[in-house]
């Protein structure tokens, strides 16, 4: 089965990837991990504890397939040179790197956004990000799509779990709507 990574951090965006975390299940194992060196309860933005699966220096980046980057308030997370070294793998690797609102301030911190076009949930003259962000690549759209790179805007998590959904190959292209379930209410 191939695996997804994802970076949980107390106020991390819970409801920005559940669609994702909930669509990918049966095709890939998520991971959660922190960038701690234990493991505890992490708190997220709605106040629900997630148990991460793994502490940052038990991942090995060759073992997934796919990294997930809520957003939150990632800013304590940025000097991380752990995290760092893995989001680099990831893109190195060519492996899918999917990262929403305040995520893609973490690969701006690991190089990232040098190099590719990205959106985000960031203001590039907020002061705990302005030194990551990359203005001249920054696109005023709500998914931005860029080599193995998906960003969004974190009130776009259905466009934006969709374009993930698809870009690993959990969707094909020509399944039309498949989040319907959760664009249009239904009675059944």
């Amino acid at each position: 089965m191939k695996q997804a990574l994802l970076l949980t951090y107390d106020t991390f965006a819970d409801f920005e990837v559940m669609i994702l975390l909930t669509c990918i299940d049966s095709t890939y194992q998520i991971n959660s991990f922190t960038v701690e060196n234990e493991i505890r309860p992490i708190q997220s933005c709605a106040g629900f504890q997630v148990i991460p699966h793994l502490t940052i220096d038990q991942v090995n980046p060759e073992d997934f397939d796919v990294l997930i980057i809520p957003g939150g308030n990632p800013a304590p997370l940025l000097d991380n040179s752990d995290l760092k070294k893995i989001v680099q793998h990831f893109y190195r690797k060519k492996k899918q790197i999917a990262a929403i609102c305040g995520g893609p301030a973490i690969l701006g911190a690991a190089g990232i956004l040098e190099e590719v076009k990205y959106t985000a949930s960031l203001d590039t003259d907020d002061p705990l990000y302005s030194h990551v962000l990359v203005p001249r690549n920054q696109v005023k759209e709500h998914l931005v799509i860029d080599k193995n790179v998906i960003t969004s805007t974190g009130s776009n998590y259905l466009n934006f779990a969709e374009a993930v959904l698809r870009n690993m190959g959990v969707f094909t292209d020509d399944l039309k709507d498949p989040l319907a379930y959760f664009r249009v209410p239904s009675m059944s």
